[in-house]
């Protein structure tokens, strides 16, 4: 599509991918596995004033020359979710379920007046491993144990270190607000 002053509007659009199988393995066991999915080559658009023309008109505003661009801002996630049962006895189940998450930004973070430098990377990742055992005791008590372990790796990268600055409702260039984070997580659950 064409908007005002033929400028071309940069193309949106995903790509999404969702399933799920499951069934017997043998007369005592069966699996389950599901997938998602999801690709998007995503724009940010930066509607700013070029900081290297930037003067101040008669009333003390900021005037320049405006910039209009599209930046690349492509993201993806991919979700994996293989489960186990196992019946070990007449009266007794082993689930193993997994998970697999992981979410990838590129060029993330930029406002209407942000300028290229201002934006971050980010790239995410959790692995989960579950395991029950449940055991039916008698027609009025089951005994279910659950163990949990969680591992998380979150990390944010700005595209550039430098000082940020910006003018009100102009630009805000240099680097990212932020600067590298990592968070690292360990769970354990029983």
């Amino acid at each position: 599509p064409i908007l005002q002053d033929n400028v071309t509007q940069p193309a949106y659009y995903s790509y999404f991918l969702h399933g799920n199988v499951g069934g017997p393995i043998n007369k005592n066991a069966s699996y389950f596995f599901s997938v998602f999915a999801r690709n998007q080559p995503d724009q940010s658009i930066s509607e700013a004033i070029d900081p290297a023309s930037v003067t101040l008109n008669r009333s003390g505003n900021a005037v320049g020359t405006s910039i209009n661009e599209a930046i690349a801002n492509p993201g993806s996630r991919l979700d994996l979710s293989p489960r186990v049962d196992i019946q070990l006895g007449q009266a007794n189940t082993l689930t193993i379920r997994y998970e697999y998450n992981r979410d990838v930004d590129t060029n993330g973070g930029l406002g209407t007046y942000s300028l290229p430098l201002q934006a971050v990377n980010t790239h995410d990742e959790e692995n989960e491993i579950q395991l029950s055992d449940s055991l039916v005791l008698s027609k009025n008590l089951v005994d279910d144990i659950r163990f949990r372990y969680q591992r998380i790796r979150n990390q944010e990268t700005p595209v550039s270190n430098l000082p940020s600055f910006g003018v009100q409702q102009t630009f805000t260039d240099g680097g990212a607000n932020t600067q590298n984070i990592q968070d690292h997580e360990n769970d354990y659950e029983v």
